[in-house]
């Protein structure tokens, strides 16, 4: 999804790991809400993404699930490929796509998902944050982290709404429940 744009008008980038369809759906979500008001926005997937961000993003919006509290690694995208994860893939997730991503300038705002209920005392997003750290953004926020059910799903009740607000809020860290 893509809104039609002017060359003046900055977009908004959704990049997302996604393997059971979950943050994918986050990253959707906050996109229609974007372009739906006027915003343009595109959402990509990680393993499709290539190192060099298209002309005119001044926000890159990046979501991941969280894998062992963290970001995904080849052996965990591989375990959720063998447990039915139908858009998991070994060769590039947010951690491999990050390190290569040549961005500068470009705000980062970093979500994740987590298991509702979990201690998420460390999660994807924080370590997102922490490899984007010294790197050539003009900022980078950790953002929310949006609940699922269990290890395929699904996303708990209100999430998408939860992320439309979010999006729309311009990605403040201020209470969008």
């Amino acid at each position: 999804m893509v809104a039609p744009r002017s060359d003046a008008q900055p977009l908004k980038l959704v990049v997302v790991e996604s393997h059971f369809g979950n943050t994918v759906a986050v990253g959707e979500a906050m996109a229609a809400a974007l372009c739906a008001n006027g915003i343009p926005a595109a959402v990509r997937l990680a393993h499709e993404a290539t190192s060099t961000l298209p002309a005119g993003v001044d926000t890159l919006v990046v979501g991941a699930p969280t894998h062992n509290g963290a970001l995904s690694t080849p052996a965990t995208r591989s375990r959720a490929a063998g447990i039915g994860a139908k858009d998991s893939t070994d060769l590039q997730g947010v951690r491999e796509w990050l390190g290569a991503l040549e961005a500068v300038g470009t705000n980062l705002v970093v979500f994740d998902t987590v298991r509702a209920g979990e201690d998420a005392s460390r999660s994807a997003a924080d370590e997102a944050v922490d490899l984007a750290a010294g790197g050539a953004y003009a900022s980078v926020t950790r953002g929310l982290s949006f609940g699922v059910g269990g290890v395929a799903g699904p996303l708990s009740p209100g999430e998408l709404v939860r992320a439309r607000r979010w999006a729309l809020g311009g990605f403040a860290m201020d209470d969008v429940s």
